[in-house]
């Protein structure tokens, strides 16, 4: 197989990644992978080896960044829904039983769900970049009136 394959494969990728989770040194790592079946020198493991430490750098940045975001935002979403269905199911009750067990449903998805907006860093950092940009858009108060009325006199 062609060096340039190897970084395509998943079996390589795998292998060079439980070498580096064994602690194995490069020259057991080159041996467990030629054993393997794939023909690679001790400089390919060492260039391989970077490349995925840097990936998982990006990986770790991409998740703090985009996936744990929409991972807040999908949460608090699919809480909404379940809970305007709960409320259906409380309108709709024809026995107390159904209508308490309902209603104790929904104060348990706010409980959980408070947890995303009081302790959540993602939306503290969210709330202060959006704070920082309303201040930024207004600083001097403007009455839309007044400008029109200025042209009209004119």
């Amino acid at each position: 197989m062609p060096r340039r394959g190897f970084r395509n494969n998943p079996d390589f990728v795998d292998l060079v990644r439980s070498s580096m989770k064994g602690r194995l040194t490069y020259d057991e790592a080159v041996s467990e992978i030629l054993a393997r079946g794939f023909k690679i020198s001790r400089k390919t493991y060492q260039r391989t080896n970077r490349e995925i430490k840097k990936l998982d750098e990006n990986r770790l940045e991409h998740l703090a960044t985009v996936e744990y975001p929409q991972f807040t935002v999908d949460t608090i979403d699919t809480a909404k829904a379940v809970e305007l269905e709960l409320w259906d199911i409380v309108k709709q009750a024809k026995s107390n039983w159904e209508k308490i067990t309902a209603l104790e449903k929904i104060i348990k998805i706010r409980k959980e769900v408070a947890q995303f907006y009081d302790s959540s860093p993602v939306m503290s950092v969210l709330s202060k970049k959006l704070k920082r940009e309303n201040v930024g858009n207004h600083n001097e108060p403007t009455n839309d009136l007044e400008e029109h009325s200025e042209a009209d006199k004119q």
